[in-house]
């Protein structure tokens, strides 16, 4: 983390402050945007003489498989578990596009660390895209893990549990990445006695209790999540009986939802939120420094597939103020993982790492501007 930030200063000493507002690194190659001015246009001739600038995009590599060959699940009832408990620790178990009954896994289901994928494009199975749904049908929760370590679950829609659509009981290193947690009878995710519990880049949306949940719990990380339309708060953190602790919350988005986007329970300790879009307000915390309150200019936030944003054209006009506007020092991991995704309506992925800057932008002197571009705000969508 040093040497980002590091780099990021050397950055920032080689382009003027004034040039900063012409510099590239938007979520499609364009500018930052601050919140009150969402479009801009750089309106710098080049001098005589100086040379033209082309930048060439570089993104951090996606995170290594631990296969090579995923083990495919045979749809049906007991699929998906069944194949985990088949599988080589480190394996990835694919699972084709369909509807699928709740599940549940323990420490006995596990023959050591697995990612559970859903398998949303068809490019791991060959099958054909298309979600990857768990169903609870008004059951207590659609997934449940259970005093289990080591378990990545990715990609699926988990929908219409009564209780929370899941569970994460009593279990440590569990990642939850990519998901879509809609329309549940109370809770999207609810994490109880657990530590180590890396959330990520997940859409809770229309949920009749929290987004997320947080009880008895430690070593938290919300990042890069949008909670829209919950009813129960967007994410609550600990209870005067439960209280939670050490709670990370960076790049998420907050909308729509009631009574708070973030709300904090006086005895839970250790809250670092930073570098979210909050227009719910906050229970018993503040704004952090780089938390903003403007209007991410979804194309429609009242259907789960388009809480998207407009991209910027050649000229770095359009955009959102949620691009490049995340913390810089984002887990390189996720990172890598949100630059294969995108957030924008004209499915271009988000633009991160060097060369982020539009050709031409140049900070006043004879030294290229090569901002290492941040990620966007929020959920980023697969792209298809």
């Amino acid at each position: 983390m040093a040497a980002r930030k590091s780099f990021g200063l050397l950055v920032g000493m080689l382009c003027l402050w004034n040039s900063l507002s012409a510099c590239g690194g938007g979520g499609n190659g364009g500018p930052p945007v601050t919140p009150s001015t969402p479009t801009r246009t750089p309106t710098r001739t080049l001098r005589p003489g100086e040379p033209t600038f082309t930048p060439t995009r570089t993104v951090p590599p996606p995170s290594p498989t631990p296969t090579p060959t995923p083990v495919e699940v045979v749809p049906g009832t007991r699929g998906i578990v069944d194949t985990v408990r088949v599988a080589p620790p480190g394996a990835i178990v694919a699972v084709p596009a369909g509807v699928y009954e709740p599940f549940g896994l323990t420490a006995a289901d596990l023959n050591g660390p697995v990612r559970i994928v859903a398998d949303v494009t068809g490019q791991l199975t060959g099958s054909a895209a298309g979600e990857v749904v768990v169903n609870a049908n008004g059951g207590a929760t659609a997934v449940t893990l259970d005093g289990v370590t080591g378990v990545t679950l990715e990609g699926f829609t988990l929908r219409s549990a009564a209780r929370a659509a899941i569970e994460v009981r009593d279990s440590s290193d569990v990642t939850l990445l990519s998901l879509v947690v809609r329309e549940n009878g109370r809770d999207g995710v609810r994490v109880l006695q657990s530590s180590g519990v890396r959330i990520w880049n997940n859409l809770l949306w229309r949920n009749a209790g929290a987004g997320v949940a947080l009880l008895n719990s430690s070593g938290i990380a919300v990042v890069n999540n949008t909670f829209y339309g919950n009813r129960g708060s967007g994410v609550v953190i600990g209870s005067p009986d439960l209280p939670s602790s050490n709670v990370l919350a960076r790049n998420n988005i907050f909308v729509a939802n009631a009574p708070f986007g973030i709300l904090v329970d006086p005895a839970s300790t250790d809250f670092d939120g930073n570098f979210n879009l909050n227009r719910d307000g906050y229970g018993n915390t503040a704004a952090g420094p780089n938390d903003l309150n403007v209007d991410p200019f979804w194309l429609d936030p009242n259907n789960p597939d388009r809480l998207r944003i407009p991209g910027t054209d050649d000229e770095c006009r359009g955009g959102s103020a949620i691009m490049d506007a995340g913390d810089p020092d984002t887990d390189p991991e996720l990172v890598a993982i949100l630059a294969q995704r995108t957030t924008q309506t004209d499915n271009k992925p988000d633009c991160t790492g060097v060369g982020c800057c539009p050709p031409g932008c140049f900070p006043g002197s004879e030294v290229e501007c090569v901002r290492v571009g941040k990620v966007d705000l929020g959920y980023h969508y697969p792209i298809r």
